[in-house]
């Protein structure tokens, strides 16, 4: 929901944003977006998570709320691993070393679609049991400045910036308050060409056989 009295000012904000966020009938095509990027993970030294800083390249595609695919390719120094999640309507794949897909995962998940990018937070829930994302504009530019929403009891927000071409190239993620994530795209394209099937899981692996054929 929107903070304060700003509603009946932003309405074509919020129109596009519906739009964007797949609350239009399934029939009708929807675009989807691509975008490429940095991505900076702080380190993380208290509590349960911990993890040293990483980077590297990001690349988000997302197709309304419920089909997003996030991934990471860390730089060389960062330990050169790959990160890719996969969401898919309700069901969702993750895969990468810890740091990564911890600060991630945050970013991807029913309550907010496709966190990332600004065009495709999920502004009702995709569920009955999950809340929508609240959401605060910049008073001056009316452009979406905040989305707050719970994950598995942490409050997570989503800060987006530099405002450019009608999507927020510097994003920041926190989890209770502590920085988990900073994005900075280098563009952010529309793409008309995507299906469910371009955001497919990955088949589980096959069940492991005994040594010699025993059960």
């Amino acid at each position: 929901m929107l903070k304060g009295r700003q509603a009946g000012r932003v309405k074509p904000l919020v129109i596009a944003l519906l739009a964007a966020s797949a609350l239009v009938a399934p029939a009708v095509a929807q675009a989807g977006f691509i975008a490429r990027g940095t991505v900076e993970v702080p380190a993380a030294t208290a509590g349960e998570a911990r993890w040293q800083e990483m980077s590297g390249a990001i690349t988000v595609e997302a197709w309304g709320p419920e089909h997003c695919r996030i991934t990471v390719a860390l730089d060389p120094v960062s330990g050169g691993q790959q990160y890719i999640a996969v969401l898919n309507g309700k069901r969702a794949s993750r895969s990468g070393p810890q740091g990564a897909a911890a600060a991630l995962n945050l970013a991807l998940g029913g309550e907010a679609g496709c966190a990332l990018l600004a065009g495709s937070v999920g502004v009702a829930p995709a569920s009955a049991a999950l809340a929508a994302p609240t959401l605060a504009l910049d008073p001056a530019t009316h452009w979406l400045a905040k989305a707050s929403w719970q994950h598995l009891g942490h409050a997570i927000q989503a800060s987006y910036a530099d405002w450019s071409g009608g999507s927020a190239r510097s994003v920041t993620l926190t989890s209770d308050g502590v920085v988990r994530l900073v994005v900075r795209f280098a563009s952010v394209e529309r793409h008309a060409g995507f299906t469910g099937a371009d955001f497919a899981l990955p088949s589980p692996p096959a069940p492991r056989t005994a040594a010699g054929g025993g059960r």
